[in-house]
């Protein structure tokens, strides 16, 4: 998966990208920067929308080019401006967000969902998670979750690789709907690795810390 940003100040995003699970990331002053002929089928373009508003004739064919590769692209746009979508071919890849998108203080998370998203489907060897409809397949075969049990093996997915300790589990899983004591978080991630079983070893013990995901 590469990212490529073009976006104003990429100095607080460039930092949370250092210690994500995101490997290969660029960002760029002008698409023009842009080799769109060593472009992956799997990148993801972040554009800010008053950089798009900016671009010369040369950068709005590039655009263009682009969106008919059939590559994902974001664009991050100010609310105070109205982007005419007219002005460029319509595509099922084009997706808007909210300019908060890239300031907000969990933007790696929104970004890793989105980037789930895309897929729809997150998949290791014979084990298939559905997050459109909240499946879990082992061999073909559905797995019967709780809705507990669903969202705390989704939760983990989308951290994956980062230790959750069960304070974390607590308020990102049950909420305030959470009656009991934490180590009733031991109990069910017990029962969900049961329910697993042939990758029970994917959600790891961290002693004195929580759990970590890694596949």
């Amino acid at each position: 998966m590469e990212l490529i940003f073009l976006i104003k100040n990429p100095s607080y995003i460039a930092n949370q990208l250092k210690t994500s699970n995101f490997k290969k990331f660029i960002f760029l002053n002008t698409l023009s920067d842009l080799d769109k002929n060593n472009l992956s089928s799997d990148t993801i373009f972040i554009l800010d929308f008053s950089k798009v508003l900016n671009f010369s004739k040369k950068e709005n064919l590039m655009l263009n080019t682009i969106i008919d590769l059939n590559h994902t692209l974001v664009y991050v746009y100010d609310a105070k401006h109205n982007f005419n979508i007219k002005d460029y071919k319509t595509s099922s890849n084009i997706k808007f967000l909210n300019k908060s998108f890239l300031k907000h203080n969990n933007f790696l998370e929104i970004l890793t969902k989105f980037l789930f998203k895309k897929s729809d489907i997150y998949i290791y060897n014979n084990l298939k998670l559905n997050f459109n409809d909240k499946a879990l397949f082992i061999n073909n075969s559905e797995i019967n979750l709780t809705t507990l049990e669903y969202e705390l093996l989704e939760y983990f997915i989308l951290h994956k690789n980062k230790v959750l300790c069960r304070k974390t589990l607590i308020k990102e899983v049950w909420g305030y709907s959470f009656l009991g004591s934490s180590r009733t978080i031991d109990t069910h991630i017990k029962s969900l690795r049961k329910k697993i079983y042939p990758y029970r070893n994917l959600i790891k013990t961290v002693w004195g810390k929580g759990y970590v995901f890694k596949d």
